[in-house]
């Protein structure tokens, strides 16, 4: 495996372990310090995109833009967030799946980001 390519995976599982705890931050009843965490949250994703994309893996790019949209749009939307809350996570578990994986098969990031489309967000559809 190539340093670049390690680099990679461990990076990703942090910003994918970053993203989750500032998700679970995201619950406080403090606004400020809600307003922090889904910022953060929204940067971690954010960044996983930006870096996935700069590496040429473009599902694990197009995940990481759908998350990021998705907290965008739900910031002020309590009920989304909870639908987004838990594609989140799915979102996350294929990233790690794939991580692990050593990068293959990209399927798992490619339904994950599907679950984002903001219809199916609307309608509270949590699943693909």
């Amino acid at each position: 495996m190539s340093d670049l390519r390690t680099i990679y995976i461990e990076e990703m599982r942090g910003r994918v372990d970053q993203l989750r705890l500032s998700l679970a931050l995201s619950g406080a009843i403090d606004q400020k310090a809600r307003a922090a965490a889904l910022y953060d949250a929204h940067l971690q994703a954010h960044t996983i995109k930006g870096t996935s994309e700069q590496l040429g893996y473009t599902e694990a790019a197009a995940l990481g833009a759908a998350m990021s949209g998705a907290l965008e749009k739900a910031r002020a939307d309590n009920k989304l967030l909870k639908a987004v809350q838990s594609n989140i996570e799915r979102g996350c578990n294929a990233m790690i799946a794939w991580l692990e994986a050593d990068l293959g098969a990209t399927r798992p990031l490619v339904i994950a980001a599907a679950a984002f489309s903001v219809g199916g967000l609307r309608q509270g559809a949590t699943q693909p």
